[in-house]
């Protein structure tokens, strides 16, 4: 636990940011059209984009993400 770092957790104030810079919004009927569009606009390569179903419970959907990393190269410890 050396490498661990810590994090403050604070309230976004009215000039953060988030607020001046706004959130990029993506219209797309498809999700090869939005992965299309994002790395249009972006310059960056999508990775991958796995879909995950919400509908089951904790637990399998967190075994299903780890299973998704594992298969895109990720090394979990």
């Amino acid at each position: 636990m050396a490498n661990k770092k810590k994090y403050t957790v604070s309230i976004a104030g009215p000039n953060d940011p988030i607020f001046r810079q706004g959130f990029k919004i993506y219209r797309a009927s498809s999700t090869k059209e939005f992965i299309h569009q994002r790395e249009q606009k972006e310059n960056l390569k999508n990775e991958f984009l796995e879909q995950i179903d919400t509908k089951k419970d904790r637990q399998t959907i967190k075994r299903n993400l780890i299973n998704i990393l594992q298969k895109n190269g990720w090394v979990l410890r």
